[in-house]
């Protein structure tokens, strides 16, 4: 998936669920710093990761550098897709 489609998604959901004007949220908007997402709406921005993207959330990736910005995100799904691809190439090889 191209990179501008996945930080599209998360831009068009995160100005959902802050109800904030689009033009006021850059890529690099500090999500929680600027509280555009509380406690509760980052669970559902992780299910809506899950859903959007197929994609599992670990533990261990809850952090700040993952989920900071809509940039960051962008990055964190990008490489969970590109390890889910690697992944099943590596399943199917013969």
């Amino acid at each position: 998936m191209e990179k501008s489609v996945i930080i599209e998604k998360v831009h068009n959901y995160i100005v959902k669920e802050s109800f904030t004007e689009k033009s006021d949220i850059q890529t690099e908007t500090l999500i929680f710093e600027n509280n555009l997402l509380d406690s509760m709406g980052f669970l559902f921005l992780i299910d809506f990761l899950r859903e959007e993207f197929n994609i599992e959330v670990e533990d261990d990736e809850l952090n700040n550098d993952n989920f900071k910005s809509i940039m960051s995100i962008s990055d964190f799904v990008s490489a969970k897709l590109c390890k889910n691809i690697r992944q099943v190439s590596l399943n199917t090889e013969y």
